[in-house]
C-alpha cells in the first residue's frame, strides 16, 4: 500500500505541470480560433463612442488609410492599435504604411507636416488626420461622409451675433463644432453681396439689432422662392424688418417672453429660462431617440398664422402646462393673466414644402426657433444644446443619415489619485500583494512536506 502511494505522488509530480502546459496550449490555440475584445474602462476608454460606431456603420464602401510614418514600430504599432477600434467595430479599412523620408515629393505635394499623418481616402474624396485620437479621426470620418461642401451663410450687417466671434453672445463655438463636423462658413452682408449664393446650403438669421433694408428682405423672400433652406434664431421684441418673412412662412412671434414656471424642478429660479426635457419634444423625425434635456434662457413662442405657399408646418420643442407667453415687462413678480397664451407654448416650429422644381434634392426646409441664445457661447454646453443644433443644421442640409449622430464625448482619458489613494495603492502593491504571495508559497511548501 506505500508503495502505491509512492508510485502516485511520484506520477502526480509528473503529470500536474504536463496538464498545467496542455491547459496553456489549449487556451493559445482558442485565443488564435476566437478573437474577443472586452474594454472595462468607464466611459469605454478603449472603444469607440456612440458617435463613431454610427458613422462607421454608415461606411458603404472600404476606407483607404495611408499612413506616412518613419520606420518606427512604437509609432506605427500605436496607429495600428487605434485603427484595430474601427475594424473590431465592423469598419472595411484598409491601412498602407509609407515612409515619408522616400517619397518627398508627394509629402511636398499633400503640404504634410506631422510623422505619422493620415490620409483618408473615400469615394474620390480624402481628409488628412494629424493626431491619433477619436475625435479628430471621427470627425473626418463625419466630413467624408457628408460629401460635397455644405455652406452656412450667416447674415450680417445689422448688429447679430457674430458667427466667428468669442464674446458670451456670439456663436464662435457653435461654428466651431459645425466646420469641425465639414461644414463652411460666410458672414453675408446682404446689402453688399447682393446676393445669397446658390451653394448656400442653409442660410442663417440670427436676431438683427437694427432692421434689414426692404432690398436685403427681398433677397432673403427671392431665396426661399428659390428653394432655399432657413434657420431662423429669433428673440423676443422687435422683428427689425423680417415681418414680410414671417408672413411668407405663415408664422406670428408672439408678444413677450415664455415664462417656464415648471423649471423650478430643475433648481432654476429665473422664470424667463425654459427647460425642456424629453416628454416636451414632438415626434418629428429630426428629434427620434433624443433623450437630452435643452435649456432656453430668453425665449419668445411661435403660432400659426395665415398658411401660405404651400408650407407644411409641424411643431418641434414645446413648453410644459406650467408656461405662458408673458407680455409684461419681466421683473418683480409676474403671473398670468387672462390675456396671456397659456402652455403648452411652441418654441421652434419646421416648416416643409414642395418646391415642385425637378432638379430640387427633395423638400424646401425651414426651422424658426424663438430662443438664439440657446446657441451662444454661454449657453452652447448646457445639457443638450449642442446636439440638438447638430441635429438641426443636418436635417435643414438634408444629411438625414448623419441627425442622430451624437457629438462624442468620453471621459475617463486620465486617472488622478489623491495623496490617500496614491498612499493605499503604493502600499497595497510594494508591501500587501508581495507578502501575501510569500505567505501563501510557505503554506503550500509546508503542506507539501508534510505529505
Amino acid at each position: 500500500m506505500q508503495n502505491l502511494t509512492s508510485i502516485l505522488r511520484r506520477y502526480r509530480r509528473l503529470l500536474e505541470p504536463l496538464a498545467v502546459v496542455a491547459i496553456m496550449a489549449a487556451l493559445a490555440w482558442l485565443s488564435l480560433q476566437y478573437r474577443h475584445h472586452a474594454d472595462w474602462t468607464r466611459g469605454g476608454r478603449h472603444s469607440l463612442s456612440a458617435a463613431s460606431l454610427m458613422l462607421v456603420k454608415d461606411l458603404a464602401e472600404p476606407l483607404d488609410v495611408t499612413v506616412y510614418a518613419r520606420e518606427q514600430t512604437a509609432l506605427r504599432e500605436a496607429i495600428k492599435r487605434f485603427i484595430a477600434r474601427y475594424q473590431r467595430a465592423g469598419a472595411d479599412i484598409r491601412v498602407h504604411f509609407i515612409d515619408p523620408d522616400s517619397v518627398p515629393d508627394e509629402i511636398r505635394a499633400l503640404g504634410l507636416r506631422v510623422n505619422g499623418e493620415m490620409v483618408l481616402h473615400y469615394q474620390g474624396r480624402s481628409e488628412h488626420v494629424t493626431s491619433g485620437d477619436e475625435e479628430t479621426f471621427s470627425n473626418a470620418l463625419q466630413r467624408l461622409l457628408r460629401g460635397a461642401d455644405r455652406w452656412l451663410a450667416f447674415v450680417a450687417g445689422h448688429g447679430e451675433r457674430n458667427p466667428g466671434g468669442r464674446a458670451n453672445h456670439d456663436l464662435g463655438d457653435w461654428v466651431g463644432q459645425l466646420t469641425s463636423r465639414g461644414y463652411k462658413f460666410q458672414a453675408l452682408n446682404l446689402a453688399a453681396a447682393g446676393v445669397i449664393p446658390d451653394n448656400t446650403a442653409v442660410l442663417i438669421i440670427s436676431n438683427p439689432a437694427v432692421d434689414l433694408l426692404p432690398a436685403e428682405t427681398n433677397l432673403i423672400l427671392d431665396y426661399l422662392e428659390r428653394g432655399g433652406n432657413l434657420l431662423w434664431l429669433g428673440d423676443p421684441g422687435d422683428l427689425h424688418g423680417l415681418d414680410s418673412v414671417a408672413q411668407r412662412l405663415g408664422i406670428v412671434f408672439r408678444e413677450g417672453q415664455a415664462i417656464d414656471a415648471g423649471a423650478r424642478r430643475f433648481g432654476v429660479d429665473d422664470p424667463g429660462i425654459a427647460v425642456l426635457t424629453e416628454e416636451d419634444y414632438t415626434d418629428h423625425d429630426l428629434l427620434k431617440e433624443f433623450d437630452f434635456s435643452t435649456v432656453f434662457p430668453r425665449a419668445t413662442s411661435i403660432a400659426a398664422g395665415e398658411k401660405s405657399q404651400g408650407w407644411s408646418l409641424k411643431p418641434l420643442l414645446r413648453t410644459g402646462n406650467e408656461s405662458w407667453q408673458e407680455a409684461g415687462p419681466i421683473a418683480g413678480t409676474i403671473q398670468i393673466d387672462d390675456t396671456e397664451a397659456r402652455g403648452p407654448l411652441d418654441l421652434a416650429v419646421a416648416l416643409e414644402r414642395d418646391t415642385g422644381t425637378p432638379d430640387a434634392a427633395g423638400n424646401q426646409r425651414v426651422i424658426v426657433i424663438g430662443d438664439g441664445d440657446f446657441l451662444s457661447n454661454t449657453y452652447l454646453a448646457n445639457s443638450g444644446n449642442l446636439e440638438l443644433s447638430l441635429r438641426f443644421i443636418n436635417w435643414l442640409s438634408r444629411d438625414d443619415a448623419l441627425i442622430k449622430l451624437p457629438a462624442a464625448a468620453r471621459p475617463d482619458h486620465d486617472f488622478e489619485a489623491g495623496s490617500v489613494a496614491s498612499g493605499i495603492l503604493g502600499l497595497g502593491f510594494l508591501i500587501v500583494l508581495p507578502a501575501g504571495l510569500l505567505i501563501a508559497g510557505a503554506v503550500i511548501h509546508w503542506r507539501r512536506r508534510r505529505l
